[in-house]
């Protein structure tokens, strides 16, 4: 029935309360459009994969187990997921911080600009339809191996300007009294800093590149964590690497002169995300392993974090952890793409266990700031 456009607009109609759900996360006036595109595009998609696993032996394994993929892990996730809905969490400033508090500094580094984005977030005009049938012959021409430009979408060719754009930042920019802290820590000249990424290959390929001149050092690993995985139902915000595994981003070697694969640490990485869990917990679980205050591999106590993540995740933070009364142009505003955002995130113990709260003055823009795009 959906392999063909009659029975697609079928299957859209059936499926419209959920398509409506979709659209909250999108949050503009035509992300149903958006969505019923989407949901064409991925159906085509699996049509081609199947059709050409039958004809093409070489390609068969892969395309099946895409075929896997695209239907009961993205498809089923992006039907039947929840991970943006959760209960409001109670207000910062109505706890009690005055019993083991611990503080720890965390730099927000988000992904730069995905393939992905560049299909479906700039704008509906003529280009959209050209931009979607490039994206599907692309995907076609990926068959044959374990890559995908829609699932777990990697950096486009202006994502990785972004990324090298930040790299000189980080290596060329002056000190300042206000950012002479968070700049030390992005360069790894302050003791107990620690490097993380989702697992999504955007954000791992972002950091790499932008805190290059730290990793090739050889002294920091880039920890790979399932719990900054992004929050959406979005088909590229699921991840191609299991448990413990690092995503496939080998183009880095034809970036980074010097680039293995052996920078990086899956040890936090748990697997994709699941329909029994959500969004929020994965951010409280990235606060409470922030602030444990467990010794790195140095043998220093963990100070600061540096995060490579995204956009919905940093967003659904800030509002879980900032008092409600703050108004900050985090709680409305996307990080813009390769944007660094530094914060202090504070923890306490208090009568109903351990609690997260973020100081409004404590929020700095290292580079890049906000965008109100979506993308």
């Amino acid at each position: 029935l959906a392999a063909t456009e009659g029975g697609a607009g079928v299957f859209l109609r059936i499926i419209r309360p959920s398509v409506f759900v979709y659209a909250e996360d999108m949050s503009q006036p035509h992300a149903f459009t958006v969505a019923q595109g989407l949901l064409l595009c991925m159906l085509g998609v699996v049509g081609l994969l199947v059709l050409f696993s039958l004809s093409n032996n070489k390609a068969a394994t892969n395309a099946l187990k895409k075929l896997q993929l695209y239907f009961f892990k993205t498809g089923v996730y992006f039907l039947l997921s929840k991970d943006s809905k959760w209960p409001k969490a109670a207000d910062p400033d109505t706890w009690q911080f005055e019993k083991d508090v611990s503080e720890v500094r965390v730099l927000f580094i988000r992904h730069g600009e995905s393939i992905w984005n560049d299909i479906f977030n700039k704008g509906f005009g003529p280009g959209f339809l050209l931009r979607v049938i490039g994206g599907l012959l692309r995907e076609v021409s990926l068959l044959d191996t374990p890559d995908s430009v829609l699932v777990d979408s990697p950096l486009s060719r202006t994502g990785y300007k972004q990324s090298y754009d930040l790299a000189r930042f980080v290596e060329r920019v002056e000190n300042s009294p206000t950012l002479e802290n968070d700049l030390a820590i992005l360069r790894g000249q302050t003791t107990g800093t620690i490097v993380v990424s989702s697992n999504l290959r955007r954000a791992i390929e972002t950091i790499t590149i932008g805190l290059w001149s730290r990793l090739k050092r050889g002294r920091d690993k880039v920890y790979i964590m399932s719990a900054l995985q992004e929050i959406s139902r979005n088909v590229d915000t699921m991840s191609f690497a299991d448990a413990h595994e690092v995503p496939d981003v080998h183009k880095l070697k034809e970036q980074l002169t010097g680039w293995t694969a052996d920078c990086y640490d899956s040890s936090l990485n748990y697997g994709n995300k699941t329909l029994k869990k959500r969004g929020g917990m994965r951010i409280n679980q990235f606060a409470e392993w922030a602030c444990n205050g467990h010794s790195l591999a140095d043998g220093c106590k963990k100070r600061a974090v540096v995060v490579g993540g995204h956009s919905l995740w940093f967003r659904k933070f800030f509002r879980e952890f900032l008092p409600h009364s703050s108004k900050h142009e985090c709680k409305t505003r996307k990080i813009a793409n390769c944007g660094v955002i530094g914060f202090t995130l504070t923890k306490a113990t208090t009568t109903t266990g351990p609690k997260y709260r973020i100081e409004p003055a404590s929020i700095t823009t290292v580079y890049g700031g906000y965008t109100g795009r979506l993308c």
